[in-house]
Parts: C-alpha cells; sequence; structure tokens
C-alpha cells in the first residue's frame, strides 16, 4: 500500500511498507540521473524488492526481469524534467502520459487527489491520506528538481 502525490512542483509519497500486519518504514521517492545526463523524479509502488531492481534500471544497471505478480498495475511514478507525469505499468514497463498538473498514485490517491484539488501541496497531500486511510504511514519523503 502506497500513496503518491505530485503538484507539480514535489513528488511525495508515503513511507510505510507492509509485510503482513508489520509496518516498517522505507523511502520510496528518488531522484534519479540517468545515464544520457537527464535527471528525472520517481516514486515507487508494489513489491519493494522489485522498486528497487526498477531504480537500479533506471540508473543504467540490468534490466529488472518481469513484476512478480500477474497484475497490470501502476508500479512508478515519474515525472521527467519537463515536469510531464508518467506512469510506468508492471506488464511491459510501458510508461503512459499522464495530462494533468497535478496527480496522485496508490492506494490512498483519492484523500491524496481531494486535497491536492483544494490546494495541498504534495507533502500535505500524503500526511491526509495518512491520517484518513490505511493504505498510507510512517511519515513522508519528498523531491523536486
Amino acid at each position: 500500500m502506497t500513496t503518491i502525490a505530485w503538484d507539480g512542483t514535489t513528488l511525495a509519497a508515503d513511507r510505510a511498507a507492509w509485510s503482513g500486519n508489520k509496518k516498517y518504514r522505507v523511502r520510496k521517492v528518488h531522484k534519479v540521473r540517468a545515464t544520457d545526463g537527464s535527471q528525472y523524479l520517481v516514486a515507487f509502488a508494489g513489491d519493494g524488492h522489485y522498486a528497487q531492481a526498477l531504480l537500479t534500471w533506471m540508473q543504467g544497471g540490468q534490466h529488472p526481469g518481469d513484476y512478480p505478480n500477474d497484475d497490470n498495475v501502476t508500479i512508478a511514478v515519474v515525472v521527467d524534467e519537463r515536469r510531464r507525469v508518467w506512469q510506468l505499468d508492471s506488464k511491459a514497463l510501458r510508461y503512459g502520459r499522464v495530462l494533468e498538473r497535478i496527480h496522485s498514485s496508490g492506494g490512498g490517491h483519492e484523500f491524496a487527489i481531494g486535497a491536492l484539488e483544494a490546494g495541498a501541496t504534495a507533502e500535505q497531500a500524503i500526511r491526509i491520506a495518512i491520517k484518513r486511510s490505511d493504505m498510507a504511514g510512517l511519515g513522508v519523503d519528498s523531491v523536486r528538481f
């Protein structure tokens, strides 16, 4: 369970990962420098081990292989230097463009998008999702250009 929010400037996500009924702290947002020198922001959802493999791949490492389950889900939200938002799917690591200025994804996205629409920052939107849902927890991390 993850909540991700983009307010047009900042990409934020909660810090909680779950193993059964246990929550533990992780970092889901990163600023990445590609091998061509370009930078982008990324926030991961889903399997944490696969997210780490994706991060390595995005930094020029080995392809992560197939996603560990059969569901076609968004596994990353990626923001490029032009502040265009993309969702990366789990089936074939395909990028789909998001045409909105703000965006949220993940389990608590309904709370986050409502907060963003009302004028909250990405960090505030994640805090609201943490307060009002069980899909986020343990604080907020954020990145920006």
